[in-house]
């Protein structure tokens, strides 16, 4: 199994995909989204993006 990044959105495996979505699919189930251009691989190379979590809100003292 591969990863793979969803270029626009669309259906895979009769779910429903969001552009940018991250999905895992072996090599034969990948091959026809490939050749349509609907995902590609992700590169090791690519650094994941860290999910920042918002900074709580400071209560004023009184």
């Amino acid at each position: 199994m591969k990863q793979y990044i969803v270029k626009l959105d669309t259906i895979i495996q009769g779910r429903p995909v969001s552009e940018k979505d991250i999905v895992s699919l072996s090599d034969s189930e990948a091959k026809g989204y490939k050749a349509a251009g609907l995902i590609s691989a992700v590169e090791a190379d690519e650094p994941e993006k860290p999910v920042a979590a918002p900074a709580p809100a400071k209560k004023a003292e009184k």
